[in-house]
């Protein structure tokens, strides 16, 4: 069954007609024209372009932005600055599915988009995060045997371990946790949200985003620390495992230099994390204590993965949670590593 996206259509047809030196690249994500995504994958990544694009026919609002985004897509020359715009075009998508009509787009410096909740704003930034900029590739040698030739390729979205004492999912951490680290576009007495697309099928070839919003992942006898979850409520000292093998020596750890987004001083109250077919919220417990309406409005996100996501409601013992995890990480190092560092 052939599935029409009329809106992704008409934006095609402009991009076409444009002058713009990029269209294949547009064009490529807007289709979603990678072999190596299922098709489920490429249903939900083409839906949330046209859920934004659609938003044109529902208030001026939206058509006027709108119209803006897609006259700086065609004038554009960085491609990364590309792959920024259409993040906000797709979570106009997932916002407008959350809190409806009251979601109104921003201009100029400032956050991204803003809510008027109850008489009190809320303020959405958006950031797409296209990982590395190089280095995120390594093609091992051929090995032939008995007429079959296979060829490795290692992958590392955030970029390879650059000094001794780093690790893949140390990279990672320290990339994701430095994600708008200045929060410029948050005010205090505001509820803020940092929302994170990871949707750019270019930057992430692998859909494997949401094991990483675990704080560990087990499979026989090797634990992994998780590089999303980390980097939200690590903290400095914390040592950082790509395996951590219970029955044998394991690789070293690399030791956070750092805190995670939510162990610093940050005004940010919610990281939502769009990927493939799944969308994680992270709360900061630092921060005050949100009424129960709200919760319920972030609960209708499309695609929302409650089972990894860490919020403090209704039980609010998130601090407590976090707490547990970081000392079950401990745990599992002492036991299984005999190192020092």
């Amino acid at each position: 069954m052939t599935i029409k996206y009329k809106y992704i259509d008409n934006l095609v047809n402009k991009i076409n007609g444009s002058k713009t030196q990029h269209k294949k690249y547009l064009i490529d994500i807007l289709r979603y024209k990678d072999g190596n995504r299922y098709l489920n994958d490429k249903f939900y990544l083409c839906q949330r372009i046209e859920d934004g694009l659609r938003r044109q026919d529902t208030d001026p609002k939206y058509s006027r932005w709108l119209e803006g985004k897609m006259n700086q897509l065609l004038k554009e020359k960085e491609e990364r600055n590309l792959s920024a715009i259409l993040g906000e075009v797709r979570a106009l998508g997932f916002l407008y599915d959350i809190f409806d009509n009251s979601i109104t787009p921003r201009g100029g410096k400032g956050c991204d988009f803003t809510v008027d909740y109850n008489g009190k704003p809320i303020l959405i930034e958006v950031n797409t995060p296209l990982g590395a900029t190089k280095d995120t590739n390594m093609e091992h040698e051929n090995v032939k045997q008995n007429n079959i030739q296979m060829q490795v390729s290692e992958i590392a979205p955030m970029g390879f371990p650059k000094r001794h004492r780093d690790n893949f999912q140390g990279e990672a951490i320290s990339k994701l946790a430095g994600i708008k680290d200045t929060e410029t576009q948050f005010k205090a007495k505001a509820t803020n949200i940092l929302w994170i697309d990871l949707l750019d099928p270019h930057a992430w070839k692998l859909n494997n985003w949401k094991d990483q919003c675990e704080p560990f992942l087990i499979w026989n006898s090797t634990i992994t620390w998780g590089a999303i979850w980390h980097s939200i409520y690590g903290k400095k000292g914390d040592k950082i495992y790509d395996r951590l093998e219970t029955q044998c020596q394991s690789d070293k750890a690399y030791v956070m230099e750092f805190g995670g987004k939510f162990q610093k001083k940050s005004l940010v109250d919610f990281a939502i994390i769009t990927m493939p077919n799944c969308t994680v919220i992270f709360e900061n417990y630092k921060r005050k204590q949100k009424d129960k309406e709200l919760y319920q409005h972030l609960f209708n996100c499309s695609f929302l993965d409650l089972y990894r996501s860490w919020v403090n409601f209704p039980t609010k013992d998130l601090r407590i949670r976090v707490c547990i995890t970081r000392r079950t990480g401990k745990k599992y190092s002492t036991k299984f590593d005999s190192r020092k560092y």
